[in-house]
């Protein structure tokens, strides 16, 4: 994706029950990494099934349609569904069976859970227990999950930090993006997350950070390690 092994992770967009969560927020939004990791997964003709909380079905195809993709496997291999607040009501159900109905483990991404969290008024536990539902060993499936999670209002709600913490303890991989500069300039930081870690057995609740930078132009993403005024890679 970037030349970054951090950010590539696998080549088909995730491997197996790994859980990653995207942090982001309006000056720095994340839909570049989100369009990176479904082009990765097509690519390598992995099934891509993309809850759509946020924006029109169509926005996405269209999006995927301009990406270097197989036309077979962007019309046979990607689906995407938007749900509105009745649906989002029973999230895990809705997206076993889409799971289910996929030819081979597909990436999941949902996009994205703060949609949910202010479409309502449920509390931070009803909230959490939804989403804790939709993971692949709750769900007893095999695929790998990215969630989307806007953090604009961490620091002034009770309940998306409530939710937020639940969120950043469930997660394998952990990426915040930042920005800086003008725009469509910004950071990504990277961490394991507790999920991971204590798989591993370490006694730490998170990784060290690993950061790069990144420029969206017209037409790609541009990543270069933080601290470096030129040559991005």
């Amino acid at each position: 994706m970037s030349g970054f092994p951090v950010l590539d992770f696998y080549s088909d967009g995730l491997p197996n029950s790994l859980k990653l969560l995207i942090v982001d927020s309006i000056q720095s939004p994340a839909q570049f990494l989100v369009l990176n990791y479904i082009s990765a997964a097509l690519r390598a003709a992995r099934p891509v099934v993309l809850l759509n909380l946020s924006q029109p079905s169509q926005h996405w195809i269209n999006l995927v349609q301009k990406q270097a993709i197989p036309q077979q496997h962007k019309q046979n291999l990607f689906t995407t569904v938007a749900f509105d607040q009745i649906e989002q009501d029973n999230l895990s159900a809705k997206l076993e069976v889409l799971i289910k109905s996929q030819s081979k483990p597909p990436l999941v991404i949902i996009d994205d859970l703060s949609s949910i969290i202010w479409a309502g008024d449920r509390s931070a536990l009803q909230l959490i227990e939804s989403f804790k539902s939709i993971l692949p060993k709750q769900l007893g499936l095999d695929f790998s999950l990215i969630l989307v999670f806007h953090d604009d209002l961490v620091k002034s709600n009770q309940r998306d930090r409530v939710i937020f913490n639940h969120l950043v303890n469930r997660s394998d991989i952990i990426i915040r993006t930042r920005a800086i500069g003008g725009q469509g300039q910004g950071e990504l930081i990277v961490q394991r997350g507790p999920a991971y870690l204590s798989d591993l057995n370490l006694p730490i609740t998170l990784s060290n950070e690993q950061t790069t930078q990144y420029k969206i132009t017209d037409n790609s993403v541009r990543f270069h390690p933080k601290g470096l005024d030129r040559g991005f890679i």
